[in-house]
């Protein structure tokens, strides 16, 4: 994907770049000169990325912003509805990415990969399933927290989501925290 259609959001600590096609391919937290935790930008989706989009084929996708904001709205417009994604870097938030997925027409299904690596795409953190439904990541000293309402499960060292959105109902927010463990 060229570099223009990618949306860029931030909470003036770390960064991201949102792509049309709903992925994250570069993450940076919680600085910018952090090591990028999603860097598909600069190799290939083996350096981590996290892509939430409808499944099957999209017919139109559009990015704005929401106002004088950087909260990033990514519209997908499918044969069988349209969606709103939005991601945003809350600021003055605990280091976190904030992705909301809106149905504004029809029933259209979704899937959320997250596919965190540290140290710039070299390392695969070791995940685990907690018992309130939240996914841990670890790698050395970095360490992340997915916390979802949707059904996430492990598959191939991602975080998968699949569910299906419907105009007028709120689906899932997924957000991913991250820490330092020392």
């Amino acid at each position: 994907m060229k570099l223009e259609a990618y949306g860029f959001i931030g909470d003036m600590r770390g960064t991201a770049l949102v792509g049309a096609d709903g992925s994250i391919d570069w993450l940076c937290m919680p600085r910018f000169d952090s090591d990028a935790s999603c860097c598909a930008l600069l190799g290939d989706r083996s350096n981590g990325y996290w892509q939430i989009s409808p499944r099957g084929e999209i017919s139109a996708s559009q990015q704005s912003y929401r106002g004088n904001t950087l909260v990033l709205e990514t519209e997908f417009t499918t044969a069988l509805g349209r969606i709103r994604l939005t991601d945003c870097l809350p600021v003055g938030a605990p280091h976190e990415v904030l992705r909301i997925v809106d149905g504004l027409e029809g029933a259209v299904d979704v899937e959320s990969v997250l596919s965190l690596r540290s140290d710039y795409g070299r390392c695969t953190p070791w995940l685990r399933k907690k018992a309130n439904g939240n996914v841990a990541a670890i790698a050395g000293p970095d360490a992340w927290l997915l916390r979802s309402t949707a059904a996430d499960e492990i598959e191939h060292h991602n975080v998968v989501s699949r569910f299906t959105t419907t105009s007028g109902i709120r689906p899932p927010r997924l957000l991913c925290q991250k820490a330092n463990r020392t």
